[in-house]
């Protein structure tokens, strides 16, 4: 057998439950092919399609399932209603773009806001703050999967009418040297993980044409609105990557919004071993907490600011009238392992009778399929969450459950205990788990026997600060304002 085949095997043996190899194989590409600093017609190709690429190979090789369900369901019904999304965005680019508001200094935006995705009672969490602070001076843009923010710009619709009308002027040909690194990135994946059948070649051309399109569009807007500022959540979706590089290129400066967990092991903002800035990544990111950027190897130049997270003001007290006999432990579920962790539940379920379990969907995961499995058990101390807002199950909850969601940090800011299953993803708390703040277990078995042994206890990091006042919020926003104006 060659040493290739040996590579193969090797690597689908490690690599078959650890996002850890993948992350190894994806910085040990980098390195060697000097993918962050390949430049295309003007274009960063590997910046665009990494994070995409990660989550086929992941997909593929059944680490994980592919996450938001209802948001694909979503993006299925715009497009099939993609004539009214194309007119809709055709409408909102001229108000955006029009001389008869523009050339009045009372409507000049400074500010751009690109809204997260999911929406808490019509708003947007992560962003709203932000919102409040510089209301009537922002662009809004939306991009949330469940909802229509009001008086917000839809992306999709927008994105709908840049690929009508600006399609013709971008045409994507390879050169030679360039398609010789899209087969040597095709034959790295085939040697390591057994797949041959991904074309890189065509994923490079078909974003770098839709990327172009989308930067013309939405440098149109930023040049038009004089945007000065433009804060994004999820920097790392290729879509915002292009809105980012039209703004950079409008000389506005880029603030991320964090949104979610991130980690060395989370690429969209672990960068380990760059010596020079990433294309297209933010110039500064403001964080729930210091543990963070501190946990995180971002790219070097990237400042960083602690503002806390938005919704702590939502978490209240326990209340006294849930109080009940038994302990609760609430599992918070994950598009991409759910069913791994309803099995998990349930099996702690049936070793312990004597502690109530409730089992709680991520806001994008199709719940039905989870219902009928439950029907297949008899538990009287397994149910489904009905509370709209999570922060009802924490008042209600002893111990929190999980792997790697936000969710289980937010508990820990509550004062519960968070335990968590070693599946795909555990990666990500890390840190959390060698400092004691979160006690992670191989199997349903060896947690089921030390549930009773879980406790509050003082954290180590600082995760969550409490959320910065707008008097705060103010003065961080002018700072940048002045800096994006010195250059």
């Amino acid at each position: 057998m060659n040493q290739d085949s040996n590579l193969s095997k090797t690597a689908k043996k490690i690599i078959s439950s650890d996002i850890e190899a993948v992350c190894e194989f994806f910085w040990a590409l980098e390195r060697d092919l000097d993918l962050a600093g390949w430049k295309v017609d003007c274009v960063y190709p590997w910046i665009l399609v990494r994070m995409e690429l990660f989550l086929e190979l992941t997909t593929r090789m059944n680490i994980v399932t592919y996450p938001h369900h209802l948001h694909r369901l979503r993006l299925q019904e715009k497009r099939r209603r993609k004539t009214e999304y194309t007119e809709r965005g055709k409408k909102e680019f001229k108000r955006l773009v029009s001389p008869f508001i523009l050339d009045t200094f009372l409507n000049k935006k400074p500010y751009a806001i690109w809204a997260a995705g999911r929406t808490s009672h019509g708003v947007e969490p992560i962003s709203a703050s932000i919102l409040n602070v510089v209301r009537g001076k922002a662009i809004y843009f939306d991009r949330t999967m469940d909802a229509d923010l009001k008086g917000a710009f839809s992306v999709d619709a927008l994105k709908y009418y840049f690929t009508k009308e600006f399609r013709q002027k971008y045409d994507v040909m390879l050169g030679n040297h360039h398609i010789a690194r899209c087969v040597t990135i095709s034959e790295r994946i085939k040697n390591s993980f057994d797949i041959d059948d991904i074309d890189i070649q065509e994923k490079i051309c078909t974003i770098i044409k839709r990327f172009k399109i989308l930067k013309y569009g939405f440098s149109k807007i930023f040049e038009k609105q004089r945007t000065e500022v433009f804060f994004v959540v999820n920097s790392y979706n290729a879509t915002t990557m292009a809105a980012i590089a039209a703004a950079r290129e409008c000389k506005c400066r880029i603030v991320e919004l964090q949104h979610g967990l991130f980690s060395r092991f989370q690429l969209g903002y672990s960068w380990p071993g760059q010596n020079s800035s990433i294309p297209y990544f933010p110039d500064e990111i403001w964080c729930f907490g210091r543990y963070w950027p501190d946990s995180t190897p971002l790219p070097p130049g990237v400042k960083t600011q602690t503002i806390g997270f938005p919704m702590s003001g939502s978490i209240r007290k326990l209340d006294p009238k849930y109080a009940q006999d038994k302990k609760r432990v609430l599992t918070i579920s994950q598009g991409t392992i759910g069913h791994q962790l309803f099995q998990w539940t349930t099996e702690l379920a049936a070793i312990r009778p004597d502690i109530n379990f409730l089992f709680r969907c991520h806001p994008t995961e199709n719940s039905e399929p989870y219902h009928t499995l439950a029907r297949r058990y008899d538990f009287r101390n397994f149910e489904f969450s009905g509370c709209s807002s999570i922060y009802d199950d924490f008042a209600c909850a002893d111990i929190i459950f999980g792997v790697y969601s936000t969710a289980l940090i937010e508990g820990l800011n509550f004062g519960l205990p968070v335990v968590a299953a070693k599946l795909p993803g555990i990666e990500h708390l890390r840190p959390a788990i060698e400092a004691g703040d979160v006690v992670a277990y191989e199997d349903a078995t060896s947690m089921a026997r030390e549930l009773d042994l879980v406790r509050r206890h003082a954290l180590r990091y600082e995760y969550v600060a409490p959320p910065a006042g707008v008097a705060c919020l103010r003065t961080l926003i002018e700072g940048v304002r002045s800096a994006s104006r010195a250059g």
